[in-house]
């Protein structure tokens, strides 16, 4: 990443740090900030006048440091005063703004200014949050990420309003063009998100996964709230802030530089989010304005048909004659197909709640073609929203039929532990020679039950006749179709569905492996010419088309989700709140007993090498390991058990020229791959995502040190039994390998690792059959 503008005499990033009475916190914000790995950036520090030590640590940095400057104002005016002075001194074209009792991970600079150098549209970038208290105790609080990259206007002023806790995203870095274009004058509550709504004016926001910035939360009372946000409030006075919190956010879009249309399709859209999908929001506006009830509530003699109709007009009602005069707002907007309007762009077409003729329409063709996995969805997600007709009526009681079958999550089977069962698996759709994870997690877990006395059929379509069967059970969400087909075919059947996920959240890395693919693939065909490796890590900006990589509906109404650890609940639940899910981890014993290294070593003469044990792929990301021990004489072996998805990724692996020796092995057995983890000295897979952990299981299991990506579910197995390493970075990489060769194996890895069989495994999922078959 280069570190410095095109102007040698202006720094890539401004830092500004408005600050009053810092007291023993500046001086860790400023180190926080003096240690970050991009180094072209500038500090500068505007001090409100402080009455405390703050002047005296502020001027000693500025002397040490060239990149600070310390400006001390006259008095205090104001802290919303002194962070718009600081960012009128700033000259750099990225801005972020600094608490003096905040941290920042030495990546967080760079993280960001790399996705701006990528993206041209992006006007705000934000690394995910962590939290501490007043004591620096680390605390949970959950808030939706903010990642607006390839969607239109509606959609991200949308995202404003579609959850709460939204704000948290503003602290990350700005073009400090367009933050100087928005207005933030006011004094108001939840300022950030009325600031993170005019954003959503003038370009794209993008959300960086990793926990890179830690946000002091220091809880408020509600008159607190008051006090901070509305000066001269009077103590006694209650302030209804959501009402106020949603009036200025109406009038940040009248003042938006928008067509007047765009404007008026935008106050619909969000008084019908904030009184119909966003249930907390509108629960607090009811709760500040009760007399808005006696306006939603149905006559009993029917005049007020609709509830959800008559609260967007109740909430309309209340918060727009608070807007500016002549405020733009026509009432609800229906658009379809047929009288769409020409101001909107095809991104901005879709509703935020769609109109009862489109929903009925959408709702009729997904039952018509038998797609009840969506339908179910789609009746649950907008139904509510919806004035009833005889047709959404009539379809509504079909779908609740359907729903009895397909989501009876509850039965128990007693004690009959010797009762077996007919399963029929839907194989993922690689060959059944592959070594991907799907395929090994089902032949481990298949054969076993089969051992067991189960009945187990394996297909990859779906027979005509289901009588036979008692469980439909698939491994891994892709492809999505042919996985919604088998369900869909179990809740026609009667039957029950369980999914073994393997779940691969190809949002949060796919465009960073990408690039760092494409970045490979140049620099090797470029003959791995070391100057040019920074030049085209910032070469390729374009980000790939994503397909369709999980059913929602699947997820959802699944009887039940196997997933292998704590990790892999939570993103499923994330991805639904009401997904049933079962921990059951998954196993490792490649052969009975105690493995040799002499095997391995008498094959491919070699030993103490670095072993990664895995398909030869992008997700997995061997070329960063090829290319980190480039130079050094250490060997590699890639056991890539002979079958690769990307064939292209595995021809560049062989075509990466280095010092030392690269063995690829192709097919290997059970026992010569146990043999190799402990002939062995490191096993390293820097994989993008680790699905599985199996592979840092079965090497710890033999005795070998483990670096594992800090990706995935390898902490939920081995937790600090193990070195762990950042995926993008190879001095991350590199740093874990050469600690690992030196300390090797971390004492009672290998015990923590054997607790980890595929009897155990296929215990729990037994367990969970009999539940829902009973």
């Amino acid at each position: 990443m280069p570190d410095s503008s095109s102007d040698p005499g202006i720094p890539k990033v401004s830092i500004g740090m408005p600050v009053y009475n810092g007291g023993t916190l500046v001086a860790q914000a400023i180190e926080s900030l003096c240690a970050q790995e991009f180094r072209d950036f500038e500090l500068i520090l505007s001090d409100n006048a402080s009455t405390d030590g703050t002047e005296q640590v502020c001027r000693a940095y500025a002397a040490e440091d060239n990149r600070i400057r310390y400006v001390r104002r006259d008095q205090n005016y104001g802290m919303n005063n002194n962070g718009r002075h600081v960012l009128s001194l700033a000259r750099a074209p990225y801005y972020m703004a600094a608490a003096h009792d905040d941290r920042w991970d030495p990546r967080f600079i760079g993280a960001c200014v790399e996705q701006f150098e990528k993206n041209p549209s992006l006007v705000l970038v934000s690394p995910r949050v962590a939290f501490i208290n007043t004591e620096s105790a680390s605390i949970d609080i959950p808030y939706p990420p903010l990642h607006t990259v390839g969607m239109g206007i509606r959609s991200r002023v949308a995202a404003i309003f579609n959850q709460i806790n939204v704000g948290y995203n503003a602290y990350g870095m700005y073009r400090t063009d367009a933050l100087r274009r928005i207005d933030m004058k006011i004094e108001l509550f939840a300022g950030d998100v009325v600031m993170l709504l005019e954003i959503m004016f003038l370009g794209e926001t993008a959300h960086v996964p990793e926990p890179l910035f830690t946000y002091r939360f220091k809880p408020r009372t509600t008159q607190e709230h008051v006090a901070a946000a509305i000066k001269g409030a009077p103590a006694n006075k209650t302030v209804p802030l959501y009402t106020v919190l949603t009036i200025n956010l109406l009038r940040a879009i009248v003042n938006a530089p928008a067509d007047r249309k765009l404007k008026n399709i935008l106050l619909s859209d969000a008084i019908q989010i904030v009184a119909l999908k966003n249930g907390f929001w509108r629960e607090q506006l009811l709760k500040e304005n009760p007399g808005l009830r006696d306006y939603i509530e149905p006559e009993r003699d029917g005049f007020l048909p609709s509830v959800e109709h008559n609260i967007v007009g109740a909430f309309a009602g209340l918060l727009l004659p608070h807007c500016p005069p002549g405020a733009p707002f026509e009432g609800i907007i229906e658009l379809d197909e047929k009288h769409s309007d020409h101001a909107l762009s095809a991104l901005d077409r879709a509703r935020p709640v769609p109109g009862r003729q489109e929903f009925a329409d959408s709702l009729q063709n997904l039952i018509q073609t038998r797609r009840l996995i969506e339908a179910l969805a789609y009746y649950d997600d907008y139904a509510r929203y919806q004035v009833p007709s005889p047709a959404i009526t009539k379809m509504g009681v079909f779908l609740e039929s359907v729903r009895t079958t397909s989501v009876s999550r509850n039965r128990t089977s007693g004690n009959d532990t010797a009762k077996k069962v007919r399963v029929l698996v839907q194989a993922p759709f690689y060959p059944a020679s592959a070594n991907t994870v799907e395929i090994t997690a089902m032949r481990r877990i298949m054969g076993r039950l089969s051992l067991l006395g189960h009945q187990v059929r394996v297909a990859t379509t779906l027979p005509d006749d289901l009588s036979a069967i008692d469980i439909i059970h698939s491994f891994s969400t892709n492809p999505p179709d042919i996985v919604e087909g088998f369900i869909n075919a179990a809740i026609n059947g009667k039957k029950t569905f369980v999914l073994t996920p393997l779940w691969n959240p190809v949002f949060d890395y796919h465009a960073q492996a990408w690039l760092s693919f494409q970045t490979m693939k140049r620099y090797i065909e470029k003959g791995q010419r070391p100057e040019t490796f920074a030049e085209m890590q910032h070469s390729m900006i374009a980000t790939p088309f994503l397909p369709r990589y999980v059913s929602r509906g699947v997820v959802r109404y699944a009887h039940r989700l196997f997933a292998s650890g704590r990790s892999e609940s939570a993103a499923l639940r994330q991805w639904d709140h009401g997904a049933p899910v079962s921990i059951v981890p998954l196993g490792s014993d490649l052969v009975p007993g105690e493995a040799s290294a002499e095997p391995f070593i008498q094959k491919f003469g070699i030993r103490d090498f670095v072993l990664c044990s895995g398909e030869l792929s992008t997700l997995n990301n061997q070329l960063m390991l090829l290319f980190i021990l480039e130079h050094d004489d250490i060997p590699i072996v890639l056991a890539d058990g002979g079958f690769t998805s990307d064939p292209y990724y595995a021809a560049l692996c062989r075509k990466m020229k280095r010092k030392g020796p690269t063995i690829i092995t192709g097919p290997i057995a059970d026992d010569l791959l146990a043999s190799g983890y402990r002939a062995a000295r490191v096993h390293c897979l820097p994989a993008w995502y680790d699905r599985s952990g199996s592979a840092a299981i079965e090497a710890a299991r033999y005795g070998c040190a483990v670096v594992a990506s800090n990706q995935g579910v390898v902490r939920d197995y081995l937790g600090d039994f193990c070195l762990y390493c950042e995926p993008g970075s190879p001095g991350s990489i590199r740093a874990a390998i050469e600690k690992a060769f030196s300390e090797r194996a971390i004492k009672g890895a290998q015990e923590r690792a054997s607790s980890f069989t595929w009897k155990k495994t296929v215990d729990g999922i037994e367990e969970v059959y009999r539940e829902l078959t009973g």
